[in-house]
């Protein structure tokens, strides 16, 4: 290796060169033959075409001389298709580096002597290899391949194009002696003693190698060999310098090779794999057995743990499930035994009220019948008042017996059933709700007047309904009373329809799951001080008339444009502060609080309509 002169930096790793050339000769006959028959020398030419014929046709020439008639042709090759001639079967002998010919199969080739030349070159191989022995790996610095003919690497490094070149021996002295550098431009890295007369990196190994393959016939090679291993004639010939030596072992090279991860029995991990494989391919194939009866049973097993696994779940919802069932029904015989006990309580002094005020009653009309004309106004005054008292106890008393049945979960009967009356029990209602229906609009839109029911069930299925939305800040509320379809029946419909902004999402989707689970909506309250127990009333209400509740949020714009509705009448009332209802123009109205409001529908069996008078 040598590196310019005028380079600062100074290379303190040696580098050594080696040269290690195999040449093969192929004839195009195959066989010996006693006519005269011409053979083809294949020659690598690493410095050109031209440099190669001046090398070795002298050399060659004397040795068609000594041929009995046959002839043997020099063709040069180039490095990059040296291999793909040779394998092509076209020469029957071959001459180049040994290390070449560790990568080709030479199977059946027959090697015939080993030559140390004064001229043999190094290569990059062994550069690189010295390098890596003194801890200076390809990654330490940059390579560039300048190609062929091979002066191209000390012509780059006369330039400055590159810091250092690898060269074959002697190609310094001899592009000095033809005029084509200056040695003193150069300087040697890692000088070592060997027997040529060139300077050296590395010690010398064995450079250029003659073979025959096996298309060269046996008689031809013995001639060949004959001529190489004469004695040297009187006289120098013109290949004088060239001395033939036994074949050498090529265990050095292979082993620089292997240093340098270049030889061609180191293969790839995968390709050593494939290998073990292919040798082991019975217990392999057990083993991929093994395997895939392994991962059958686990996905198997797996999906077995999964469906398991499903089962449980379901399981545990259904315990869940019957776990909610069983404290909700706990929950409603409390509740029961609480209004059971309420109702109880209440209703004593209720009956104690009323007997007083008809005891009053029954009195005062006693003494009106002996009194003067001129205080008749107030005596009718006195007698109203006792007359409403009476009924309203009357009022409370049966709600109180509704609870009290309602706890004990009687059975209905239908003597128990009267006609009630729609917009009249509507406006007692609107009533009802006292100073919480002030500000607000009351609609009633109805296809029907009465139905029969039991007494004051319609009234608390209202009064509940129009008490949340009341509480909730609605400031419209409408009761529409027609035939509808539910569940591919037909039902008499009570729609109570409020802007107060609707139902809580969530607790919605929580009640219609409660309600598909349990047949009960969830007994729950966003009031601070409300119970729960209004809309759970007004389901135990209509189960035991076997109607049906249904909860849902409604677009206010869109459910109030449906009023009026064809042939049915259309009330609108709102409350006075005197507590009396005061009817107003259907065609006007006051805006809606909110975009969306909360909607509680009754579905009521058919049978419950007046046929005689309802309409």
């Amino acid at each position: 290796m040598y590196k310019g002169s005028k380079n600062k930096a100074a290379w303190h790793a040696s580098v050594s060169a080696v040269l290690l050339l195999v040449m093969t000769l192929y004839s195009g006959v195959g066989g010996a033959t006693a006519f005269a028959q011409t053979y083809y020398l294949g020659v690598l030419a690493p410095q050109g075409e031209r440099a190669a014929q001046d090398r070795w046709q002298p050399w060659l020439d004397d040795i068609n001389r000594q041929l009995a008639g046959d002839t043997v042709i020099l063709v040069p090759l180039a490095l990059e298709n040296w291999q793909q001639q040779i394998q092509a079967k076209q020469f029957a002998f071959v001459l180049g580096p040994q290390v070449q010919f560790i990568k080709m199969n030479t199977t059946k080739w027959r090697w015939t002597v080993a030559a140390v030349d004064a001229d043999a070159f190094g290569g990059y191989l062994l550069g690189a290899h010295l390098l890596q022995q003194n801890g200076i790996t390809p990654s330490h610095y940059h390579i560039q391949f300048t190609g062929y003919p091979i002066e191209r690497s000390l012509q780059a490094l006369a330039h400055g194009r590159v810091d250092a070149a690898i060269v074959p021996l002697c190609l310094m002295e001899e592009m000095t002696r033809q005029g084509k550098i200056h040695a003193k431009q150069y300087r040697l890295l890692h000088p070592v003693a060997t027997a040529s007369n060139c300077q050296s990196s590395t010690a010398i190994y064995p450079n250029w190698t003659l073979a025959a393959t096996e298309q060269a016939p046996a008689a031809l090679v013995r001639q060949v060999s004959q001529q190489v291993f004469a004695p040297p004639p009187a006289e120098p010939m013109s290949t004088a310098g060239l001395r033939w030596l036994p074949p050498e072992s090529s265990m050095e090279a292979e082993r620089v090779l292997y240093e340098m991860q270049r030889h061609p029995a180191q293969k790839p991990l995968s390709a050593h794999l494939l290998d073990w494989i292919q040798a082991h391919r019975l217990g392999v194939g057990v083993l991929v057995f093994i395997i895939l009866i392994s991962t059958i049973n686990y996905g198997w097993m797996s999906w077995l743990a999964w469906r398991r696994r499903q089962k449980i779940l379901t399981q545990n919802r259904l315990i869940r499930d019957y776990d909610e069932q069983l404290r909700q029904s706990e929950r409603f015989a409390v509740i029961g035994e609480m209004s059971g006990a309420i109702a109880h309580e209440i209703n004593q002094p209720l009956a104690t009220i009323q007997n007083y005020a008809q005891g009053l009653l029954i009195r005062h009309q006693h003494k009106t019948k002996t009194e003067t004309n001129n205080k008749e106004p107030n005596n009718k005054m006195t007698q109203n008042a006792l007359e409403q008292i009476v009924h309203e106890t009357r009022r409370v008393a049966a709600v109180v017996n509704n609870i009290r049945s309602w706890a004990g979960r009687p059975q209905r009967s239908a003597a128990d059933d009267v006609r009630v009356d729609i917009i009249a029990t509507y406006r007692q209602c609107v009533l009802l709700l006292g100073d919480k229906a002030s500000g607000i609009d009351f609609w009633l839109i109805t296809d029907y007047k009465g139905v029969t029911l039991p007494h004051l069930l319609l009234d608390q299925l209202l009064i509940n309904t129009m008490s949340n939305a009341a509480q909730q800040g609605a400031t419209n509320i409408s009761l529409c009373c027609q035939i509808d379809s539910r569940d591919d029946e037909k039902w008499l419909a009570l729609h109570v329809s409020d802007d107060a902004g609707g139902f809580d999402v969530r607790q919605l989707a929580q009640s219609h799951q409660h309600e598909a689970a349990s047949g009960y909506y969830a007994a729950q309250s966003s009031k601070a001080d409300g119970l729960g127990l209004g809309l759970m009333i007004c389901q135990r209400l209509c189960k035991s008339i076997e109607a049906q509740i249904a909860l849902s949020n409604i677009e206010v714009a869109a459910e109030f444009d449906k009023y009026p509705v064809a042939n049915a009448q259309t009330y609108r009332f709102r409350r006075t502060l005197q507590g009396k209802l005061q009817s107003l123009p259907t065609h006007l109205g006051q805006p809606p609080a909110n975009t969306i409001g909360a909607q509680v529908s009754f579905y009521l069996p058919l049978s419950v309509l007046d046929r005689n008078n309802g309409q």
